[in-house]
């Protein structure tokens, strides 16, 4: 159970991640 907790926690923190990429990457297009 806790090994399934910890990859659940290792995924959400990857997909923030690249959703905030993403969300700079756009954010720097409108800049330009």
């Amino acid at each position: 159970m806790p090994l399934r907790g910890h990859f659940n926690g290792h995924a959400t923190q990857r997909m923030a991640k690249t959703s905030i990429s993403q969300q700079t990457r756009a954010f720097h297009r409108l800049n330009h």
